[in-house]
């Protein structure tokens, strides 16, 4: 059974002993904090149980050096956009910290703290949720490994970010926003988010040869996504997300003024136009970065005299008035590429408490008679 003791600088020494083949083995460390020690016993002492019983190999790596194997692991199966945004997190908020530390070392209490310091930093809560379940996936692939025998992520109370709460433009808003697009450089992109619902990789990734105007449809069958901080080409988000969007005239006839425009743009540039086929592109017709749109719809809605919403929010426009509209909810699950209205139920539920009524009424017609 391990020990703690308290030495004279107020620092503790932790013992963990394990019996192995008649023989006792024991090992030590310096902690900080009381707390911090008794946890390394339990886990140190875990891990010894383990080896005696061949469960676990004698390989040791770093929390950074585990990161990078399981995203070279998750990158068989995930998009690189993905894989590149989960090694930003992890190289912003996890490895500066943490990824020195031995994962065999790693205990709940240095966890926690790492959790509380990154707070105290003002990191925002969504991010530093984000990097948690990052760090508590990771050490799940090493308790299957081996590595270790529990995941001390696991045990750690993460902070509560919320849902961020989605911002709908009212049919005035949407106007000014609009009307504001026409003088914008990015004006087709808010008419494809607002007009389409596109997701904002989607609308920068539609091309003219999935445009058809005279049928009034888009085809969505690629999107931009960020890879080493530069805008790529890459493949829709899920199989649902490849799909046919019906789109209403007035979207038509922007798309229609944009490509005389963009024609002449190109035009004037020669040789330097690079031949994408983008509907939305930068001024010699390469891919816009998506990180950078954020800045230029907050200026545009400052402009507008309009609230600041989120870009996805504009998305979330889109389908809340689809459904106050009316319009029946598998409908609006495929033009927005869910793959099953259920999801759009479980995003947008909050919208529907008229048809929530409409369902009571209902059941009031059929038995509201009492006992037949």
């Amino acid at each position: 059974m391990g020990s703690v003791q308290r030495l004279d600088t107020r620092r503790y020494r932790a013992y963990a002993g394990r019996q192995v083949n008649g023989k006792r083995t024991i090992k030590t460390k310096l902690f900080t904090t009381k707390k911090a020690a008794e946890e390394w016993i339990v886990l140190t002492e875990e891990r010894m149980a383990a080896e005696a019983n061949g469960g676990m190999p004698a390989e040791d790596i770093t929390v950074a050096e585990l990161l990078e194997r399981w995203l070279t692991s998750r990158s068989r199966e995930l998009r690189p956009g993905t894989i590149e945004g989960y090694r930003a997190t992890i190289r912003a908020h996890i490895e500066p910290h943490i990824g020195r530390h031995s994962v065999r070392d790693l205990t709940p209490y240095l966890v926690q703290s790492w959790i509380d310091d990154r707070v105290e930093a003002g990191v925002g809560l969504t991010m530093l949720n984000h990097a948690v379940k990052r760090l508590r996936t990771a050490l799940d692939s090493a308790v299957r490994l081996g590595l270790i025998a529990t995941n001390p992520a696991q045990l750690v109370d993460a902070p509560s970010a919320g849902k961020p709460r989605q911002a709908i433009l009212t049919r005035a808003e949407i106007e000014l926003l609009l009307t504001q697009a026409e003088a914008d450089h990015f004006h087709p992109l808010w008419h494809l988010l607002v007009l389409a619902g596109l997701r904002r990789g989607e609308a920068l990734g539609l091309r003219w040869q999935d445009v058809d105007l005279q049928a009034r449809e888009i085809h969505v069958k690629q999107t931009v996504q960020v890879i080493n901080h530069r805008p790529c080409i890459g493949q829709p988000k899920t199989a649902a997300a490849v799909r046919t969007i019906a789109i209403p005239d007035r979207l038509v006839q922007a798309l229609r003024i944009h490509k005389d425009r963009q024609a002449f743009a190109a035009a004037a540039v020669g040789e330097l136009w690079l031949s994408r086929d983008l509907v939305v592109c930068t001024e010699t017709g390469g891919p816009h970065n998506p990180a950078n749109i954020y800045d230029h719809l907050e200026a545009m809605l400052d402009r507008a005299g309009v609230k600041q919403v989120r870009v996805h929010d504009l998305r979330h426009t889109y389908a809340s008035h689809l459904i106050a509209d009316g319009v029946p909810l598998p409908i609006i699950a495929r033009q927005l590429g869910h793959a099953s209205p259920a999801i759009t139920m479980a995003v947008y539920a909050h919208m529907l408490p008229g048809q929530q009524r409409e369902a009571a009424d209902a059941i009031e017609r059929l038995f509201g008679g009492g006992p037949v």
